[in-house]
């Protein structure tokens, strides 16, 4: 089976596994020391708060590749399934490379921000319930501010005494960030769109760009249809009504 980690890994990680693999041994052997109908209830409970179903964070939780190691075959099978497909994913805000990571195999290079040449990660495509916001935040990552927003220092007592040449740069910025958020956002969605989705939660209210257009409208124009067809539960956020109206009839036409 594929690892199911999902966050940057360290030496410091192989030692908290190792630790933790230990104590849940321990745990476990002294749980199979009760009685089978106490035992049995410990962990189900145990394993209903680590597996699921519940919502994870993949860009900020911890790995449960450790707890999985600690499962004899038909536990790993039974919960392995349970992990990917039961609970609901939500895809944090930033960068593709930054918070989409779980959705590749191991090794990856964290440097790369060609999302593309990473590896799949098998396991992610058993997801079936997803939580996806366009954020104005996925135009932050460093590999693309870095160099679209650098300014030159000299320049700035030009830039104050001149307003004309400060509106000019400030929609320069708003342009590089429309870019960059667009690209962004189609990039993360053909990760989610491949996946035979049961629910999909699309969050465009913070789809704006900073002098205040609605970006989510083009956004939705450049997205690629669903593998699977539009799933089930397709709920869309927006301001109004009428955005997911106008946002929910784009989908349908994509993918008719």
């Amino acid at each position: 089976m594929p690892n199911p980690s999902i966050h940057d890994h360290t030496a410091e990680d192989d030692r908290d596994d190792a630790s933790s693999e230990s104590s849940f041994d321990e745990f476990q052997d002294q749980c199979q020391r009760l009685p089978p109908e106490i035992c049995s209830m410990i962990m189900k409970i145990i394993f209903e708060d680590t597996f699921g179903p519940r919502t994870v964070y993949p860009h900020r939780d911890r790995t449960v590749a450790n707890v999985f190691l600690a499962l004899n075959r038909d536990l790993y099978q039974k919960q392995y399934q349970r992990y990917w497909s039961s609970n609901t994913w939500v895809v944090g805000k930033g960068s593709v490379n930054k918070t989409m990571l779980f959705m590749s195999e191991r090794p990856y290079n964290n440097t790369t921000t060609e999302y593309s040449r990473h590896r799949p990660n098998e396991a992610a495509l058993n997801i079936r319930y997803v939580e996806l916001c366009f954020s104005k935040e996925d135009a932050q990552g460093p590999e693309d501010w870095l160099q679209l927003l650098e300014l030159d220092q000299d320049d700035t007592p030009t830039r104050i005494s001149n307003p004309h040449l400060m509106l000019q740069e400030f929609q320069t910025q708003c342009e590089l960030f429309k870019s960059v958020a667009l690209r962004t956002w189609r990039d993360k969605f053909e990760r989610i769109a491949v996946l035979e989705l049961r629910h999909l939660t699309l969050d465009l209210t913070e789809a704006y760009a900073p002098n205040g257009e609605f970006l989510g409208i083009e956004a939705v124009h450049g997205l690629i249809p669903f593998a699977h067809g539009v799933p089930d539960e397709f709920r869309i956020l927006a301001k109004t009504e009428a955005l997911v109206d106008q946002i929910r009839d784009i989908f349908n036409m994509k993918n008719s």
